[in-house]
């Protein structure tokens, strides 16, 4: 759910003992078959701890059979469920649990993650809504809370959760990170550089927030420390392709286009799939090396056939050389692909003879 964070785990009930019994005889479970049910979900969750899913969730569902009212035994299979991919099991499992259990803000946490991975993120706000007012010092459910409200555009509301997050825990890095990329998103870009600052002086190995505060530092023109941080990013996890275009960009943006290949090369040999990766690479080569500027354009085009911006490019070339039956294409596509395109290169279209797309509605 959030980038930089685990936040966003789910809470699994832990084994049980035979003292809780007295609570199954009460629901009118015998005590031996309550036994096999307590065993069967102690095997269930042995299981799941391990990571052998499947086996845990076959205890899991002796146990329901056993006894349809074990309450622990709706969320561990949930979370499972969740695990899976079975979004509509999951929610069936917390909901019963929330029913058996109605006091315990775990279910409502668990519920809304599962809401969240679904969009439906006024459920889930609603289900953090519950389990903070039954929990108001977990800062987990603000996190998360506070991601559902940003998807859904309410910036300030988000910003409200995490700057809570950052009160109740000033030591965990979770609110300060997400509170930046608020900032960020706001153009707050002072204050989202301080928050990333704290975030790395809590986690200092995390490489993400480098990359984050390098982005700022490239917004402000300061590329030296953008590039200061990108190559902390890329010692702390040297086989991130990500880091390398960035590093790439923020090259080219200071005028090393050599510096910039090379960084776009590596980025390239690591995940050779990135059509952005291959439209960058173009660019700093369009005036170098139109023939191999227009092959990384035709590779963008290739991984992503809408990337407008790689049609335009491309079509700047293909009239610079006179093809401009080619560069008339190019362009025209470029603009039906991307409306906002057509101001920048509605006059090269007509140069290359072609028509312009009608505007769209």
């Amino acid at each position: 759910m959030l980038s930089g964070n685990k936040s966003n785990c789910m809470f699994i009930v832990k084994k049980i003992t035979m003292l809780l019994s007295v609570l199954f005889f009460a629901a009118g479970v015998a005590p031996a078959q309550f036994k096999k049910a307590l065993d069967a979900y102690n095997r269930g969750y042995d299981f799941q701890i391990a990571g052998k899913l499947d086996e845990a969730l076959a205890e899991y569902n002796k146990v329901v059979q056993l006894s349809p009212d074990f309450v622990k035994v709706y969320q561990n299979r949930a979370n499972i469920y969740l695990e899976k991919g079975s979004t509509d099991k999951a929610l069936a499992d917390y909901s019963k649990y929330i029913e058996l259990a109605p006091a315990d803000w775990q279910g409502y946490y668990n519920r809304g993650i599962a809401y969240y991975q679904t969009g439906s993120y006024d459920n889930a706000i609603a289900d953090f809504d519950k389990a903070f007012s039954l929990n108001p010092k977990m800062t987990e459910i603000l996190i998360n809370r506070g991601s559902a409200k940003k998807v859904k555009g309410d910036l300030a509301g988000a910003f409200a959760d995490y700057d809570k997050s950052v009160t109740l825990a000033p030591l965990a890095y979770e609110g300060y990170y997400n509170r930046a990329a608020v900032n960020f998103e706001l153009k707050k870009y002072d204050e989202a550089l301080m928050d990333y600052s704290r975030v790395i002086a809590i986690v200092p190995k995390m490489a993400d927030s480098y990359r984050m505060r390098s982005a700022i530092y490239s917004t402000q023109k300061k590329f030296d420390k953008a590039l200061a941080d990108l190559d902390r990013a890329i010692a702390l996890k040297p086989g991130e392709p990500e880091f390398y275009y960035l590093l790439g960009m923020v090259k080219k943006e200071k005028g090393d286009a050599a510096g910039a290949l090379a960084a776009l090369d590596e980025s390239i040999r690591l995940s050779p799939d990135n059509a952005d990766v291959f439209f960058s690479r173009g660019n700093v080569l369009e005036n170098t090396d139109p023939a191999k500027a227009i092959a990384d354009f035709t590779k963008a085009l290739e991984l992503d056939p809408r990337h407008a911006h790689a049609y335009a490019r491309r079509g700047l070339l293909l009239l610079a050389q006179g093809k401009k039956a080619e560069a008339a294409k190019d362009l025209a596509m470029a603009i039906r692909l991307n409306e906002t395109l057509r101001a920048d290169y509605e006059t090269f279209l007509k140069k290359a003879g072609g028509s312009l797309p009608a505007k769209k509605p």
